[in-house]
Parts: C-alpha cells; sequence; structure tokens
C-alpha cells in the first residue's frame, strides 16, 4: 500500500492544474486507502470525498489524504456525483469510484483526452458541465 501523502503538501500536477476529482464513498474503509493515494500520486488540483453516512473510518480515511469531505446524507451515488461536482472550482472533474485503483498516468492521460475533444463542450454549456465531461471520459 502506498503511504498517505497530506494532499495540500505539493502543487498539482501542471497538466492537473484544471482538474478536480470527486469520490463517492460509503462506508469504503477496506478500499479506500489504495484509491486515494493513487489519486494523490496523480497531483489534481482538487480532492473531494463525498460520504454516504458511512459508520466506519471512511472519513477519517479521505481526511488523512487530505481530502475535501462532504455528505450526501445517504442520498446515493447519483445524488454524490453532483454534490462532488457542484463543490470544485475546476472546469474538469472526474468522477473516481472509491473500488478503483488508478495506473500511473491514468488521469493526466484522461485529461488530454478532454482536451483534445474541448470543443465538444464549454464551461459556457451549462452549470452541470463539469459532470457532462467526467461522465465523458472517465467513467
Amino acid at each position: 500500500m502506498i503511504q498517505p501523502q497530506p494532499f495540500g503538501s505539493f502543487d498539482p500536477a501542471p497538466a492537473l492544474a484544471d482538474v478536480a476529482v470527486v469520490v463517492p464513498a460509503r462506508n469504503a474503509e477496506a478500499i479506500l486507502d489504495d484509491c486515494l493515494a493513487s489519486i494523490v500520486a496523480s497531483r489534481p488540483a482538487a480532492l473531494v470525498v463525498v460520504d454516504g453516512l458511512s459508520t466506519d473510518a471512511t472519513v477519517e480515511i479521505a481526511l488523512r489524504y487530505g481530502a475535501t469531505v462532504i455528505s450526501d446524507d445517504g442520498a446515493g451515488l447519483p445524488a454524490a456525483r453532483m454534490l462532488g461536482a457542484g463543490a470544485v472550482e475546476q472546469n474538469r472533474v472526474a468522477l473516481i469510484d472509491a473500488d478503483v485503483v488508478l495506473v500511473d498516468g491514468a488521469l493526466e492521460a484522461l485529461a488530454n483526452e478532454h482536451r483534445a475533444i474541448s470543443g465538444v463542450w464549454t464551461a459556457t454549456d451549462s452549470a452541470r458541465w463539469p459532470v457532462r465531461m467526467a461522465s465523458a471520459v472517465c467513467c
């Protein structure tokens, strides 16, 4: 397992300066460490974990990685994704499930893919643009 690194202890990778990652999670303590470690290693601009009323150590693990943690009050996965995407300032949002471990370079490749098709959607298309982008390239 990769050791946790405080999220705020480094600058985002240049290719990911406009990318936020949203991870919906509920009772994910058994799998969340590896997921968040792989995300932090990619160095996105922001990391948000949307907790679905976990009764285990999910929130504590997320905080250890420096994630912003918000609650969806148990509303479920679609609501968690929307809530997380709406909580970030970045124009590009990657929705990563808690059971996913990114391989080196995967997040940057997804961001680059989106940039290659950026004429399809722009930030002015809709208030839900980050969710549309994320769904198009990574989920």
